[in-house]
């Protein structure tokens, strides 16, 4: 298991749009099917690292979201990821805690999920260095707005 970054603290600058944080250690999250390696600063230390418009880092993260429990068993078919860009952006989704399916994201179109069983929770993972918007699964296309 990875461990997470230690983050010590950190600062967003208003008037620059900067992101400064201080970090004990770095062990940022890694996947086979991420294209781009991590750009972010190699740690010495206590370092304080800095990422705004004018120095491009890209820190690999791990996000994974609440969990989806279902009114009633549910199978769903489909999902679709909105990002900013899909440069660098791996999914993955948990059925009833367990690992179904990982898919590298590289656009906004409608991606198939392994509908096999029906299933009594969900969970959704990013891991990547992309910013997602919004996430969906469906059963059918016909939910989808």
């Amino acid at each position: 298991m990875e461990s997470p970054n230690c983050l010590l603290a950190a600062h967003a600058e208003p008037i620059t749009d900067g992101l400064y944080l201080v970090l004990d250690q770095v062990s940022e999250p890694t996947h086979v099917l991420l294209p781009l390696a991590s750009t972010a600063v190699t740690p010495n230390g206590l370092t304080i690292y800095q990422f705004n418009a004018s120095t491009v880092s890209h820190m690999v993260y791990r996000w994974k979201g609440k969990l989806n429990l279902m009114p009633w068993p549910t199978t769903l078919h489909f999902s679709r990821v909105r990002a900013l860009s899909y440069t660098n952006l791996v999914f993955r989704t948990y059925a009833d805690g367990v690992l179904i399916d990982t898919q590298l994201v590289t656009d906004s179109n409608l991606v198939r999920l392994p509908g096999l069983d029906s299933h009594d929770s969900y969970e959704f993972e990013f891991i990547g260095t992309n910013t997602v918007r919004t996430q969906g699964a469906f059963e059918s296309p016909s939910e989808i707005v």
